[in-house]
């Protein structure tokens, strides 16, 4: 029944059982090709009933879906997706952690590596700059994602209706006085940012930075993932920028191929 253990000792005593039960039955979906309301029930010490509602709440929320032929449950595309992402996740550092070292030595500035959590960006991994003034990497750092150059990069490539979801409202968070603070002004820097195939960041998220973001193109089942370049304003000239990106561009379709 794999390496977690489902009636763990420690579990939270308080009043969190039927979240506990919904995380054991998800627990079963991945080491078992279908299960049934009444072997979850059995399994569990819990009513038929209550087996039944779980299993739909899950069904709901994707994490398990109806087997035509057993009439019982198997894996959802969101518990499969889920899985996959946390793979990609982990190897994702792994695999781009060269081709940014390789970027960040011929063009000497801070190269990040960034994730898509929600609104948000999440800094998976960094290579400062070599030079004494520097940006300095900032591994961890969660981030609102149209505040940043990668982010608004990997947002740029993101389908219109989840654009809208992660965007319901029209303020946004602000982080300098020149971050985008509408969703209005952030839907018509996206479209300039797909006309240019890389975005940038222009003292948006810190006073004096210039990031130049791109997307990692194809990571199927991944976490969207992109590459921020960061240096100091006055280090950075306006001619440097399309050279700075096309450099990142070719980093990150290096690092997709690695999973090709």
């Amino acid at each position: 029944m794999g390496d977690v253990a489902l009636h763990t000792p420690d579990a939270p005593g308080y009043p969190v059982r039927s979240v506990g039960k919904a995380l054991e039955i998800l627990l079963m979906l991945r080491d078992r090709e279908t299960i049934g309301i009444a072997e979850a029930s059995r399994e569990l010490g819990i009513a038929r009933s209550t087996a039944h509602r779980l299993l739909s709440m899950l069904e709901h929320y994707r994490f398990a879906q109806r087997d035509t032929k057993s009439r019982g449950y198997r894996s959802g595309p969101a518990l499969v997706s889920l899985g996959l992402a946390a793979v990609v996740r982990m190897d994702i550092r792994r695999l781009a952690r060269p081709h940014m070292e390789r970027l960040a030595h011929e063009i000497e500035e801070t190269v990040t590596l960034m994730c898509l959590e929600g609104a948000d960006v999440r800094f998976l991994d960094s290579v400062e700059s070599p030079r004494p003034v520097r940006v300095a990497g900032r591994t961890g750092l969660l981030r609102p994602a149209h505040c940043t150059s990668a982010g608004k990069a990997i947002l740029a490539d993101l389908p219109s209706e989840q654009l809208e979801k992660l965007y319901p409202d029209e303020p946004l968070r602000t982080l300098t006085e020149r971050s985008i603070g509408s969703r209005r002004r952030l839907l018509t820097v996206l479209e300039e940012v797909r006309r240019a195939g890389y975005a940038t960041n222009l003292g948006e998220s810190d006073a004096g930075l210039v990031g130049i973001g791109v997307a990692i193109p194809n990571l199927a089942g991944s976490p969207s993932a992109g590459i921020g370049i960061a240096a100091p304003e006055s280090r950075l000239a306006p001619e440097q920028i399309r050279e700075i990106a096309d450099a990142a561009l070719r980093t990150a379709n290096a690092i997709a191929n690695t999973f090709e």
